[in-house]
């Protein structure tokens, strides 16, 4: 209902009333009904006047479908009761002969329809006025609730930046956001069997091992996407002995803390509960601030059933420290005990001896193991074949190659990566690089004459060639000379220094931009 609508009614009301009392005036057998008409009318008009202050003040005041009727239909028998009320030119006329000008119109009971008409027509209006006042109270607690809301919301930001945090280590960083993801068609009895073990977890922690370039890491990441696809993800660190963040065990429990928070709000709010009560253990070891910023928050929160969460690790080796290493495989062992959630840990790391003892010290029905070496072999070679026939379906149709390689060469370089997919990968960046001739540099890898020498002698091979092959790629000597010369600054630093350096770190020392 527009404002304007009220107005109408103000008037005409007025106008009503100044009639009526003229009314009063001259006829002098219907004062109590005039008085009653002209009271009842003036009531109505004042709760009218009341709405359109209302409407005025505020436009998120509403009128009901009904409340509308109510006024069109007040408007419409004002409107009516002005045409019978007023005595138009011929009470004029007899008012010039002195004779009584007016007679009032209504009978009693028409008067007490009249005024019963109006008092319906007020308390219409008046539960229509306390309802929107109420609803405009209602607003401004809602308005200051929702800013409380945002306030406790900003609170909790600043109290979950003060945790240690590494961004690089999340699975879908942006550091990591060209790393590869298992293919179509590969793996698939594996992450099925990961699935599984994630929607369930009989046992709570489940370790991957395999030697370097079985595809622990592109499992990993496979994994924690279609977690967090299934929305069962709790958070995921990806362990580098390249990246400063994640080369150690420092910002870990910080970055869980955060990714948990991520996942759920009541997660959040109990998470930064803890902070605030226990904001000291952040700068604590790893055994104080896991119980207070990871078992103790999930273990307050109180939800529907037991929802299922999944943390995945990868490349725990590479954590830098073999205490952190041994330390972290028992905290992980005590998520078994959180009885509000049903958490399992993800691990992946190659067969080091600390990490196997680790295992061993822990209690055999908390974990399961999969070592990769043992998953067989034709399965192996079936993921390594589609993984280079796609590599080669992409280089074929850029270099107008329709008929190559040959099925004979596939398989020659299936037997040659021995279950390594980081060879099959080698081989095609090898091979495609643009300023060669692809068929040319299959040739070199397939000619070459390697010896017996273990499970990576056929990487190492390839390594050897693709080290070769740099230095070819420049025919001029002073380049050859300053590549040699970089080479043997950079590995040769790499070799020599007992701990791993991270790529910005060795840069520095070795004042390379």
């Amino acid at each position: 209902m527009e404002p304007g609508t009220a107005i109408a009614i103000g008037q005409v009301s007025a106008k009503v009333v100044s009639i009526i009392w003229k009314y009063y005036s001259d006829v002098k057998d219907a004062e109590s009904n005039i008085t009653f008409l002209a009271n009842e009318i003036q009531a109505f008009r004042n709760v009218v006047e009341r709405l359109q202050h209302l409407l005025q003040r505020s436009s998120k005041v509403s009128v009901s479908a009904a409340l509308g009727t109510t006024i069109t239909q007040a408007l419409t028998d004002i409107n009516t009761l002005e045409t019978k009320l007023d005595p138009g030119t011929k009470a004029k006329a007899m008012r010039r002969l002195g004779k009584r000008a007016l007679k009032w119109p209504f009978t009693k009971k028409e008067v007490d329809e009249w005024v019963v008409r109006f008092q319906r027509f007020k308390a219409t209006v008046n539960l229509a006025l306390n309802t929107d006042q109420t609803s405009l109270i209602l607003g401004v607690d809602e308005n200051i609730t929702q800013m409380k809301q945002h306030h406790d919301a900003i609170e909790r930001d600043q109290r979950l930046a003060k945790l240690p945090f590494a961004a690089d280590a999340s699975f879908d960083s942006y550091h990591r956001q060209h790393e590869t993801h298992c293919i179509e068609n590969t793996r698939v009895e594996l992450l099925q069997e990961l699935q599984i073990w994630g929607a369930s977890h009989q046992r709570p922690i489940y370790w991957l091992s395999g030697m370097a370039g079985t595809g622990k890491s592109t499992i990993a990441r496979t994994l924690a996407a279609r977690l967090k696809a299934s929305k069962t993800l709790g958070g995921s660190f990806f362990f580098s002995r390249s990246s400063g963040e994640a080369n150690n065990a420092v910002n870990f429990v910080g970055t869980l803390a955060h990714h948990l928070a991520n996942v759920s709000p009541l997660f959040k709010e109990s998470i930064c509960e803890a902070i605030s009560l226990h904001e000291a253990v952040i700068g604590q070891g790893l055994r104080n601030q896991w119980k207070e910023l990871i078992l103790g928050p999930l273990s307050k929160v109180r939800l529907s059933g037991r929802p299922t969460l999944n943390i995945v690790v990868d490349a725990l080796d590479e954590c830098g420290s073999d205490d952190d290493i041994r330390l972290l495989l028992q905290l992980f062992v005590e998520v078994k005990d959180l009885t509000s959630i049903n958490i399992g840990i993800f691990v992946t790391s190659r067969p080091d001896l600390v990490v196997r003892l680790g295992f061993k010290d822990i209690p055999e029905i908390t974990h399961q193991k999969l070592d990769l070496r043992d998953i067989p072999r034709h399965l192996v070679d079936h993921d390594i074949l589609v993984l280079l026939k796609r590599e080669f379906d992409r280089i074929r149709p850029e270099r107008k190659l329709p008929d190559w390689p040959s099925e004979q060469d596939l398989q020659t370089l299936v037997r040659r990566s021995n279950g390594l997919f980081i060879y099959a990968v080698t081989v095609c960046r090898y091979i495609i690089n643009p300023d060669w001739v692809p068929e040319e540099r299959l040739s070199e890898i397939l000619d070459s004459n390697l010896a017996d020498g273990g499970d990576t002698a056929q990487l190492d091979a390839m390594y050897m060639q693709v080290l070769s092959s740099a230095l070819l790629d420049s025919r001029d000597e002073k380049d050859i000379s300053r590549l040699c010369d970089r080479f043997k600054r950079v590995v040769g630093s790499i070799v020599t220094l007992f701990d791993e350096l991270s790529a910005s770190a060795l840069a520095e020392l070795l004042c390379r931009p």
